[in-house]
């Protein structure tokens, strides 16, 4: 058996193990199965009416995680009152999220079209089985989006749980004690995870392990010579 053949295979190898660890992405949609009936009102915030005791501050997705890594996820409006509104990530006990936010996006400016609200780039480690929420909220946000048309499904798109809402007049969702409302409905949305990927120390070890292989194999291999 030759060196080159030798070190050929290692390579091909080597590189089969760096491919079956690229993350895989796995995307978590429901926007094909959005209900005939068109959307569903939701008024976050202040709104044109100068807001009420009846608004809709915070509103999202509830969902079981699967153990993977979260990268993005966005909900879809499709009509309402320019504004701004935020986007969030928290822990669900099942009848309310609890704090702390494991995310908070900045100001996201909503143009009262139609329009994806959510973040990319979260590479958010999620433990599996656990219940969490995705949610957009106008609490203590200055000139906040308001009447907001949200586009809504039959079907809570695999990551099981479904649509929840609160009014919290203004304060942090996750500062509060009550319950939000529940409903049998679900949001529109698109989320993506991936699988985790080994870090580069990981690789480096790899590679270390098939240098000393190959070092083996071309003294194996002279010694037959």
């Amino acid at each position: 058996m030759s060196i080159t053949f030798i070190t050929k295979n290692i390579a091909i190898a080597f590189s089969t193990l760096i491919l079956s660890n690229i993350a895989q992405a796995t995307v978590y949609s429901n926007t094909a199965a959005q209900d005939s009936s068109g959307n569903f009102i939701l008024v976050p915030g202040l709104g044109s009416d100068g807001g009420s005791s009846s608004a809709t501050t915070s509103f999202g997705q509830h969902f079981v995680a699967t153990g993977e890594t979260l990268q993005n996820f966005n909900f879809y409006a499709s009509e309402g009152n320019r504004g701004n509104i935020s986007f969030a990530i928290a822990a669900w006990d099942g009848q309310k999220a609890i704090g702390p936010a494991l995310y908070t996006s900045s100001n996201i400016l909503y143009n009262a079209g139609s329009q994806a609200l959510g973040a990319s780039g979260l590479n958010l480690s999620l433990t599996a089985g656990k219940q969490y929420i995705a949610y957009l909220s106008t609490a203590g946000i200055a000139s906040p989006a308001g009447n907001i048309w949200m586009k809504s499904s039959s079907t809570n798109g695999g990551l099981n749980d479904g649509f929840a809402s609160i009014n919290s007049n203004g304060a942090n969702p996750l500062s509060l004690s009550q319950s939000w409302t529940n409903s049998n409905t679900n949001l529109n949305y698109t989320a993506t995870f991936t699988t985790p990927v080994p870090e580069p120390e990981t690789y480096a070890l790899l590679g270390l392990g098939l240098i000393a292989i190959m070092t083996r194999q071309r003294k194996n291999f002279k010694s037959i010579r």
